[in-house]
């Protein structure tokens, strides 16, 4: 987050040994928060909720049998909905945690991954969003390429997170990064068409109250090959 990438980005750094120290310290910091919260993780979705209506909108444009994959799914509260929503879509969940935090329904799928290492065995998915990820995540821009990485040309990607214009009327962690949307979308643009970015609602207020902002891109198509 900011705190980290401001100590990373510092002119007067000293060494190596001091800023893996202080990394590991904020490291630590954050797996105690989490810690400490892990009663209060949020295991349903209002489905009025903003960021639930940007995901089913986005989800009604995408075909019957597709592989999705939701990308730190933490509780799984959006393939929850999904689920029951759009029985024909191939759901998979994707955390850091060995487990899910709550069983997920019938016929999701689970992997225990990092977010700059979803799938190692190259493995692709015709979709991919992420809703309060990219917050959390010390190295975004490298997050948003993996994710990119992940789904395969053509596909469509969703991302949801908080919007750095709305930063100060809210508590917040230390650690969490807040966006602009130029940031995101240039982060997309690499290797993304389409992007485009619009505001949505935190909870059932509208969207120009609420906190987050959601970008959605189609994967750019791999150049066809010159022949001999």
């Amino acid at each position: 987050g900011n705190l980290a990438m401001h100590w990373l980005s510092r002119r007067n750094a000293t060494s190596t040994i001091a800023t893996l120290s202080r990394l590991d310290a904020t490291l630590e910091q954050v797996a105690a928060n989490f810690r400490c919260r892990r009663g209060d993780v949020h295991r349903t979705i209002d489905p009025r909720d903003g960021r639930m209506a940007a995901v089913r909108q986005w989800c009604a444009g995408i075909d019957a049998g597709a592989q999705v994959a939701d990308v730190g799914c933490g509780a799984g509260r959006f393939l929850a909905r999904l689920a029951a929503e759009r029985p024909s879509l191939r759901l998979s969940g994707i955390d850091a945690a060995a487990t899910p935090s709550v069983p997920l329904p019938h016929g999701v799928a689970y992997a225990q991954r990092r977010v700059l290492n979803l799938a190692s065995d190259g493995r692709t998915f015709d979709a991919a969003f992420a809703v309060d990820v990219l917050q959390h995540t010390l190295l975004p821009a490298q997050a948003v390429a993996e994710i990119c990485r992940v789904v395969r040309s053509g596909g469509r990607i969703l991302l949801i997170d908080k919007d750095r214009r709305h930063q100060s009327r809210s508590e917040h962690a230390p650690w969490e990064r807040w966006f602009t949307a130029d940031e995101v979308s240039r982060w997309l643009a690499e290797f993304c068409d389409d992007v485009s970015v619009r505001e949505v609602s935190h909870g059932t207020a509208p969207p120009q109250h609420g906190l987050y902002l959601c970008w959605t891109a189609v994967r750019r198509k791999a150049a066809a090959r010159l022949a001999a």
